[in-house]
């Protein structure tokens, strides 16, 4: 019998409350986030720092374009 495993993720999203940080862990997850997140980012450890208003929206938006987020 196989066991169907869960898609390797482009983002790990980890929830610290007063920021969400955004792992990329693909190199279509790092692109995606370069073409698509305007502005100033902030990094941290490899990760983009993200206010909470904005996650839900950010998190939706990479979804809608394919990237497997978790």
């Amino acid at each position: 019998m196989a066991v169907e495993s869960e898609p390797t993720p482009d983002v790990v999203v980890e929830n610290h409350f007063s920021v969400f940080l955004f792992h990329p862990g693909s190199d279509e997850a790092r692109a995606w986030i370069k073409d698509n997140v305007p502005g100033e980012t902030t990094w941290w450890c490899g990760a983009l720092v993200v206010e909470p208003r904005y996650a839900q929206n950010l998190e939706r938006r990479m979804t809608e374009d394919g990237l497997v987020v978790k």
